[in-house]
């Protein structure tokens, strides 16, 4: 499979991820709380701060994964989106490490949420490099 190919399939699959967040928009508040204690983070707190917050991010989310979804389509013409999003990442994962040790969340959530971050970052950064950075001297798409 040739790099473009692995490009479009990271941020495709990332995308779809993504996206399935936009199921939490409109989730009953019974279920939400169902997941919040299976994660082992007991009742989810009650108020109008907590369903904007949760409800606004699986939108934000979700939005977001159309957006990866949008940017596989045309690797050249959106290259330096992609680059900027691999990036974004990766400065993701550093941010979300530490305020996931300031709220104390469980170690699992604290070391697997910035890794995967870390990890996608990094290969969209070192598949996009492989991008031409013009669509001068290219034939056909490179989203096939």
């Amino acid at each position: 499979m040739g790099r473009d190919r692995l490009l479009v399939g990271l941020l495709r699959a990332v995308g779809l991820v993504e996206a399935a967040a936009l199921a939490a928009v409109v989730m009953p508040r019974a279920w939400m709380n169902d997941i919040h204690a299976s994660m082992g983070l007991g009742e989810l707190p009650t108020g109008p701060v907590v369903e904007y917050l949760a409800r606004t991010v699986s939108f934000i989310y979700g939005g977001h994964g159309v957006l990866l979804w949008l940017l596989a389509t045309d690797l050249v013409r959106y290259r330096p989106l992609i680059v900027f999003t691999g990036v974004a990442y990766v400065v993701t994962a550093v941010a979300f490490l530490a305020i996931n040790v300031a709220t104390r969340m469980p170690i699992y959530w604290t070391l697997i949420e910035p890794a995967a971050c870390l990890v996608v970052g990094g290969m969209i950064v070192i598949l996009s490099r492989h991008v031409p950075r013009s669509a001068s001297g290219v034939h056909g798409s490179t989203s096939s």
